[in-house]
């Protein structure tokens, strides 16, 4: 059983047998956020416990078998993370203690924004010293779902993947409707109960999601080359400097980048809020199935088609733009094209009162949000918003400060 799947056999702490003390002390250090190994000779965890009939003298559980006993505590010792499969070590999008609720087991292209890319900077300037946190956990989030969030006929990322569809009713909710697959690999079919830890994706490539994702590798490498810059092992404007993990994320932003700019409307240059499809693409209130009540912004009867929407498009021109400042992509004329693009589709108002319009108001997975096509167009919580929210308003700053720079406008 490992907590994490490493790049380099470096742990904080091993663990050696996965008895009772063995598991015990993977709790302590799953809550301490310890990067650990637990070794075990045996197939199953539980030491000598596993070969007990009934066990009637542990506190707290009387007249349990051995192998439920150890298998409880090897539950419980697992929880903190994703654990095992290929997505092993990647953070959960929301975790909580009960398997069956939330977003258990989920990796959402938005986390990676919230998590990964924040460490990337506070490791950069040293404020992590002190903690088990390091570059290893950074690069993990890209390197567990990276092979399952990425498309490469579509060459674009689904929005969420699903590392338990068994007990977790949200991801289970998903699958059922129709609207989660099994992430194929060398072609080897499998059923959803064959395997456990047998991964899924969901249906769609959402726009918000896949700007979330790219501005986040971009910032993480910006980060790790802030580091060096910091402790005298490179300086802007040598040559990008080479190694196993920043070669790889950098692999997966210049992939991303070209399948986006792919993407990019060529009469706006302005990025739709579902990727894989134009405008000709609707839904319709009271016919087509979302997996929720509709939202109040059509009515019944009424249809809502694919729209270029502002903060995907934000978020992805930020990502061409800084991406290419730093070198890591080539990019800068899409980026442009996005910048302006953005102004003229959605910027409105005069000095001191505009606004930003065609912003989704938001978008998940869940047991009432089944990530299909219609959900992401006419869902509970997906308006399209005109008054320049959080989610659009940060995006555009960081997508004009990027603009600015490139135009030689910053000061």
């Amino acid at each position: 059983m490992n907590n994490r799947v490493r790049r380099i056999d470096m742990h904080d702490l091993i663990i050696v047998g996965a008895g009772p003390a063995g598991l015990s002390a993977a709790i302590y250090a799953a809550r301490a956020e310890l990067d650990y190994v637990l070794i075990e000779e045996n197939f199953v965890n539980g030491g000598q416990i596993i070969d007990t009939y009934e066990i009637d003298n542990y506190p707290g559980v009387p007249g349990i078998s051995g192998m439920d006993l150890a298998q409880k505590m090897a539950d419980h010792a697992e929880k903190y993370t994703i654990a095992e499969g290929g997505a092993a070590g990647g953070w959960m999008h929301k975790a909580t203690p009960d398997p069956t609720k939330s977003y258990w087991g989920q990796m959402w292209c938005d986390g990676a924004y919230m998590g990964p890319a924040l460490l990337a900077q506070l490791l950069a300037v040293g404020a992590c010293e002190g903690t088990s946190l390091g570059w290893n956990d950074v690069y993990d989030q890209f390197h567990a779902s990276w092979p399952y969030l990425w498309d490469e006929e579509k060459q674009l990322p689904y929005h969420v993947i699903f590392t338990d569809i068994t007990t977790n009713k949200n991801a289970r909710a998903i699958y059922e409707s129709g609207h989660a697959y099994k992430v194929q690999r060398d072609n080897v079919q499998c059923t959803m109960d064959e395997k456990p830890s047998a991964i899924y994706h969901s249906e769609e490539y959402w726009g918000r999601a896949a700007g979330w994702y790219m501005l986040a590798l971009v910032d993480v490498l910006e980060a790790y080359l802030k580091g060096l810059e910091l402790s005298g092992e490179w300086s802007e404007g040598e040559p990008l400097p080479s190694a196993q993990n920043f070669d790889e994320l950098r692999e997966y932003l210049t992939k991303m980048a070209d399948g986006l700019v792919a993407r990019q409307d060529k009469e706006t240059g302005c990025w739709y809020q579902l990727l894989a499809y134009d405008s000709t693409k609707c839904a319709t209130q009271g016919i087509d199935d979302t997996g929720s009540p509709k939202y109040t912004n059509v009515s019944e009867g009424g249809t809502q088609c694919n729209y270029l929407e502002s903060s995907a498009s934000c978020l992805i021109t930020a990502a061409l733009l800084k991406g290419s400042r730093l070198g890591l992509i080539d990019h800068a004329a899409a980026g442009k094209r996005g910048f302006e693009g953005i102004v003229r589709t959605f910027v409105r108002g005069e000095e001191g009162n505009y606004r930003i319009l065609g912003s989704c108001q938001s978008a998940g997975l869940s047991h009432d949000r089944n990530g299909s096509a219609a959900y992401y167009l006419i869902g509970k919580d997906v308006p399209i918003q005109d008054n320049a929210e959080g989610k659009v308003l940060g995006s555009f700053l960081m997508a004009a400060v990027e603009y600015e720079r490139m135009s030689g406008l910053e000061d």
